[in-house]
């Protein structure tokens, strides 16, 4: 029973750090250079994570048109959750109604896809 309480509370730790890093981003308030420099360490980061874990096992893929398929429809989802965040933004009557929902939805994603 302690192995899988040590399996559930390591599980927790990344799901938890990513609530406590939504909540810290939406309450503290950067200037436009950090922004920027936060932001081009993630893409940074991104496309590390594509470049060494991802495209090695989508180019060994038999037919190697499905992966390719699954990143233009990722793409093509998340344009779609951008655009409802759009909308959602624009008709909210407060500040920044629908604005986080992209990073939300990913977070929310790839939470899902790892089992956390």
């Amino acid at each position: 029973m302690e192995d899988l309480l040590l399996v559930v509370l390591l599980a927790l730790i990344p799901a938890a750090a990513n609530m406590l890093g939504g909540l810290v981003a939406e309450v503290v308030s950067l200037s436009e250079r950090v922004f920027s420099a936060v932001l081009h360490l993630a893409v940074g980061i991104v496309i590390a994570v594509i470049g060494l874990e991802l495209m090695p096992r989508a180019l060994e893929a038999d037919p190697a048109w499905v992966p390719l398929v699954a990143f233009i429809v990722g793409g093509g989802l998340f344009l779609g959750v951008d655009a409802l965040s759009g909308f959602l933004q624009a008709r909210s009557p407060s500040r920044g109604g629908g604005g986080s929902l992209g990073i939300y939805f990913g977070v929310a994603l790839d939470l899902f896809s790892t089992g956390s």
